[in-house]
């Protein structure tokens, strides 16, 4: 990769330096530099371009509103009473498993970071 250069390290939010043996792990976000040609090769060595956005995925989270709902109108009978978790549960529940697959798959679901 002739013409990039790493210009940081972020892993959890927090900088990393950028050292000559430094590990790179999964999740790790670099930011490198060069020209666009270089930089889209790279990345496809490295993952994936992640560029900044201020869209939010609305599929993502419609999709995330309608399933919660749905989850938490569910009711257990037991004895007559009617048991659930409600749709804040509901959304408790979807939001972590949300959560969960975008940690896995950080492509889809983005949600700018002043919304979060």
């Amino acid at each position: 990769m002739h013409g990039v250069s790493i210009s940081s390290i972020k892993r959890a939010s927090i900088d990393i330096p950028v050292l000559a043996k430094i590990v790179v792990d999964a999740g790790d976000m670099l930011q490198i530099t060069g020209l666009k040609q270089e930089v889209n090769e790279a990345a496809k060595h490295l993952g994936y371009v992640d560029r900044p956005s201020n869209q939010t995925d609305m599929v993502f989270v419609g999709l995330g509103i309608l399933l919660s709902g749905l989850f938490g109108a569910l009711a257990i009978h037991i004895g007559g009473v009617p048991i659930s978790l409600s749709t804040s549960g509901g959304a408790l529940i979807f939001g972590l498993i949300f959560g969960w697959l975008r940690s896995k798959h950080p492509t889809f679901g983005g949600i700018p970071e002043p919304a979060i």
